[in-house]
């Protein structure tokens, strides 16, 4: 199926015209006819190519300085007619208006002048774009080829190169997706407008998967906000093996990921250079995290912190699994039957051996690549901002919430944290910045317990933190650490001694705390210090490590 000849005509509006002759040039090769608006035909016109300027459609040029240029029935009639419509197509032809089959938009940069430093109300307004917006919703409407981009432009040439034509369901694809681009962009001009009383969130479905965690829950779909983060999940995380991931699978590797770039900003921060890091989790909390000079020394550490838990944990790595990480992962310390059993592992290359060594005869285990954590690589330079800012939404019964993300990072020479008690050495140092990770990355109230750069107890999620310290000595003791030496980080501050008592006693070396406690604070700080216990602690509404709850 071809496009009629006369009907063969594409109308061009684009703020940014990189790139944009090239384009021009095919459809001309393949006989269309351009039109296109104002600047548009003026950057067109001085490389040669012939151009119908909107404004000698309509006869009206450009109207209150260029406010209204393609705000004309002649342009959108030619959208908007109902192609398989007999009498609209007459219409169109007496009245003399070109019938347009294509049409490539993009719009004023709203957002970026609302973002940029300097820019006023009124320069933001000038940037909410009224024609291109409607244009696009005009085209789309009418099932035209409808694109909002350079890279959908291309490909839409190259189907009509190949084959005259795009078919309906294709048409039918670029048109939901410029509504979408369209509800994005007027959502951000909305909440603008209304100083943040109104919010739109627009996703792109990048996968449909069969279930929630349980059959029952039902399928789940995953979508993108093409938000350009590197560490996006939805954009850069590859399933390469294993069986399908689930709701709850996502949301592990959300938080999962969260504590990888925690750690390795508590470390930039700090100026010292990236280890190799492990990072196990179960239910979103880590049970397993370590960071050592070795993949093998990482991976071991990792293990040991918690060899129970880690049977069926989500595991992260910022290095590439090769077939002796594969085999560490599932023989070392290890005396059940066959291999350990994984339930994830998430790296920036797992080559085909090391699946071959984790996979059992069900293939449960789910192989996943993510290129965005080469960023992290070990000894690299890291130079990218790792932590994400996005603004945190979680849906609540009849609506949603909203809020600024964790995006705190430990620096142990931050001039507000009160040192008291003996120096830490830099492994020290080092093996509480991963502690403070940890600690903020589980469900609060929680208590940490790290030691030579492993997590050894992780008291996740208890009523009082006297139990979270308790329930953190416990797991670690019964993991087989000796918890003397260890190194305690709390989400909060001790509202009683006895978590602190219970740390002390358990023989950790040094404590992590915020102070905040008006009634107890020098009692804890008392206790402590009697004990001979380094003591470091930064104000509660600087520190606080609520981020999941």
């Amino acid at each position: 199926m071809s496009i009629p000849e006369n009907q063969m005509n594409a109308l061009i509006s684009a703020f940014n015209k990189n790139g944009l002759i090239e384009r021009a040039k095919r459809l001309l090769a393949l006989g269309w006819h351009l039109f296109a608006s104002g600047g548009t035909a003026k950057h067109l016109i001085a490389a040669g190519l012939p151009v119908t300027d909107i404004a000698d459609l309509t006869g009206l040029g450009a109207v209150l300085g260029h406010r209204v240029v393609t705000l004309q029935p002649p342009v959108h009639g030619g959208l908007l007619v109902n192609l398989s419509e007999i009498e609209q197509i007459e219409e169109i032809l007496r009245l003399k208006w070109p019938i347009f089959q294509l049409v490539h938009v993009d719009v004023y940069p709203f957002r970026e002048e609302m973002l940029r430093a300097g820019a006023t109300f009124a320069s933001i307004l000038e940037k909410i774009d009224i024609g291109g917006p409607t244009m696009l919703k005009s085209g789309a409407k009418g099932l035209r080829i409808t694109t909002t981009c350079l890279s959908d432009l291309d490909w839409a040439l190259d189907q009509l190169t190949a084959n005259g034509d795009l078919t309906f369901e294709e048409r039918r694809r670029l048109s939901g997706k410029a509504f979408a681009f369209v509800a994005r962009y007027y959502g951000w001009v909305a909440e603008f407008m209304s100083e943040g009383e109104y919010k739109t969130i627009v996703g792109r479905r990048v996968g449909k998967h069969k279930k929630g965690e349980n059959a029952w829950m039902g399928p789940y779909t995953v979508y993108s906000t093409d938000s350009g983060d590197p560490l996006s999940l939805p954009d850069h995380l590859v399933q390469e093996g294993g069986i399908d991931c689930s709701f709850v699978n996502y949301c592990d590797y959300e938080r999962i990921l969260q504590v990888l770039t925690h750690i390795a900003a508590n470390f930039q921060v700090n100026g010292w250079p990236m280890p190799y890091i492990a990072i196990a989790v179960k239910h979103g909390n880590p049970c397993g995290a370590s960071f050592g000079r070795t993949a093998r020394e990482a991976l071991e550490n990792m293990i040991n912190g918690d060899t129970r838990a880690i049977h069926g944990a989500v595991v992260i790595l910022n290095f590439m699994l090769d077939t002796v990480g594969a085999e560490t992962l599932a023989y070392y310390n290890y005396s059940g039957p066959r291999k350990r059993i994984l339930h994830s592992i998430i790296a920036p290359a797992i080559d085909d051996a090391a699946k071959t060594v984790l996979q059992g005869k069900e293939e449960k285990c789910r192989f996943l690549t993510h290129s965005g954590l080469a960023i992290l690589a070990p000894f690299g330079d890291l130079t990218a901002d790792v932590l994400d800012r996005a603004e945190r939404i979680r849906y609540i019964r009849g609506g949603f919430i909203t809020g600024s993300n964790y995006t705190k990072t430990f620096n142990v020479s931050n001039p507000n944290l009160v040192k008291e008690g003996a120096e830490l050495d830099l492994i020290q140092q080092q093996t509480l910045t991963l502690g403070e990770a940890i600690n903020m990355s589980s469900n609060s109230n929680t208590s940490t317990l790290v030691k030579d750069g492993m997590l050894i107890g992780n008291g996740v999620g208890q009523q009082d933190r006297v139990g979270g310290t308790e329930l953190a000595i416990k797991r670690a003791k019964d993991a087989g650490h000796d918890t003397k030496g260890s190194i305690n980080i709390q989400d909060s501050f001790f509202p009683f001694p006895d978590g602190a008592e219970r740390a002390i006693e358990a023989g950790a070396i040094a404590i992590l705390a915020t102070s905040g406690s008006t009634v107890s604070d020098k009692k804890v700080r008392k206790t402590i210090s009697d004990a001979g216990v380094t003591y470091w602690t930064l104000p509660d509404d600087e520190d606080r490590r609520f981020s999941n709850h």
